[in-house]
């Protein structure tokens, strides 16, 4: 998503309270949020919940001010910060480490426009790949390579160091490439320009 489109509806909400921007940016984040709170809290019902009363309190920060520079990186903090407090109101202790990502069954779903452009096969290939990620893997891929958050803003929202995120995504493009190219040889397509790609790039 365009930072500048995002800056631009984040004006139109702050200086003159427009409903409709207020819905686009809410749809825009809501499900990828959710998604990511329930890596979280392991329930949809209570991320939603979560994401919702984030939204409330960003809305209304808005109302005050609008120097929020990074809508992605605010959001999806807020969201980690209200499942810990969530989770702490339980009385339970998180670490990302001791989540149990076998039992998060929530698939992401690739919605960019991008792939409006790629043969719907291959579009379909690629979700596939990307969903077959070992869990932690599949979520630091998401918020990096879908979602656009900068490899320090990710370490920080998940407590990592920059170089487990790294790291993580160098294997992530490794199994994504060797996947994708074992399916792309399979229909006969010559997948030089695609490993030649991935090599400069990674």
């Amino acid at each position: 998503m365009d930072k500048n489109y995002l800056h631009d509806l984040i004006s139109r909400i702050s200086l003159r309270s427009e409903e409709k921007a207020a819905r686009e940016l809410f749809h825009i984040f809501h499900p990828k949020l959710v998604r990511f709170a329930v890596f979280y809290v392991s329930s949809v019902h209570d991320a939603n919940d979560i994401v919702s009363e984030v939204f409330i309190k960003f809305f209304r920060r808005l109302k005050k001010n609008h120097d929020i520079q990074d809508v992605s990186f605010y959001l999806y903090k807020s969201v980690k910060n209200q499942c810990l407090t969530h989770l702490k109101s339980q009385k339970k202790d998180f670490s990302i480490d001791d989540m149990d990502w076998d039992n998060v069954q929530y698939n992401y779903e690739i919605r960019d426009p991008e792939s409006e452009l790629i043969n719907r096969e291959l579009s379909s290939k690629i979700e596939e790949a990307i969903n077959n990620l070992p869990q932690k893997r599949k979520l630091i891929y998401k918020m990096v390579v879908i979602d656009g958050l900068k490899y320090k803003e990710a370490a920080e929202i998940l407590d990592l160091s920059v170089k487990t995120i790294e790291n993580h995504l160098v294997l992530a493009v490794k199994d994504l490439r060797s996947k994708i190219s074992a399916y792309l040889t399979s229909e006969g397509v010559d997948v030089t320009e695609l490993n030649a790609y991935y090599k400069k790039n990674n």
